[in-house]
């Protein structure tokens, strides 16, 4: 985890276990001076603990909005999504899938379990700053 910026705001939690992408989100905020905490997590499992705020995460705020990939190892991003919406004091908590895959089939599946977006990462720091910041402040503000 990796709390960063204004104090007062709404959390971004970021879901990615690849740190270059984690690094490409958190620059593009940083860039578009997104000012709410940004948190990484690697996993779903990982994820998961900080919503519920379990384990070492125990005093981990509430995000303001998920954003989660789809493709990681063990618990993928569909399933964590699965999970927060199925669970009460989750299941208000905005989540935007930001992935790899432009796949009209994953689209699809994201929208019908819950998610409000469906991001595809664009090949530029700048198209992706954009379309993240944006996300962000839809969500937060």
């Amino acid at each position: 985890m990796n709390p960063h910026r204004a104090k007062n705001s709404l959390a971004i939690l970021l879901v990615d276990d690849d740190a270059d992408s984690r690094w490409l989100v958190r620059e593009s905020l940083l860039q578009r001076q997104v000012d709410n905490p940004l948190f990484e997590s690697e996993s779903g499992d990982e994820a998961l603990a900080f919503l519920l705020q379990r384990g070492r995460h125990a005093e981990a705020p509430r995000p303001g909005v998920v954003f989660l990939d789809i493709e990681m190892p063990g618990m993928d991003g569909q399933e964590v999504l699965l999970r927060i919406k199925k669970t009460p004091e989750l299941n208000d908590i905005p989540v935007v899938m930001l992935t790899a895959l432009n796949d009209d089939n994953h689209r699809q599946r994201a929208i019908s379990n819950g998610a409000l977006g469906y991001i595809v990462k664009p090949d530029t720091l700048e198209q992706l700053g954009e379309q993240v910041a944006s996300a962000a402040r839809g969500v937060l503000s």
